[in-house]
């Protein structure tokens, strides 16, 4: 079991369960979006953890289904929904990056999920 100083239980399970809906942490100010941890000191979990990208788990873009896609934190129900109309009218993505072509998929949103997605396994 490891604790980190000034998280308890509950936060600890809060950030547990967050950590697998993304797919695992690339950033220590994505701890901040965790219900209950909004003004957290980020310095202190910096000090205590490390994050390590390699396990990040991605999500198949060409492959995932509405529910999938909709289960991650930073994909919204419409945007799901584009996700796979666009695939099933325009086929399989061939880059990462062809996904902003779905107009609810804007720049910002983009830089935040671009992590994790892939398109092959």
């Amino acid at each position: 079991m490891i604790s980190i100083n000034g998280v308890g239980p509950f936060y600890s399970k809060q950030i547990l369960e967050y950590r697998k809906k993304l797919g695992g942490f690339i950033s220590y100010t994505q701890f901040s979006e965790v219900w209950g941890l909004e003004k957290l000191d980020i310095n202190n979990f910096k000090n205590q953890t490390k994050i390590d990208t390699n396990f990040i788990k991605k999500i198949n873009i060409n492959f995932a289904t509405f529910d999938q896609l909709y289960s991650h934190p930073y994909i919204n129900y419409k945007q799901s929904k584009a996700i796979v109309n666009y695939r099933l009218q325009h086929g399989q993505f061939f880059d990462v990056k062809d996904i902003q072509k779905i107009v609810l998929i804007d720049s910002n949103l983009f830089r935040k999920i671009a992590p994790y997605l892939k398109l092959y396994d």
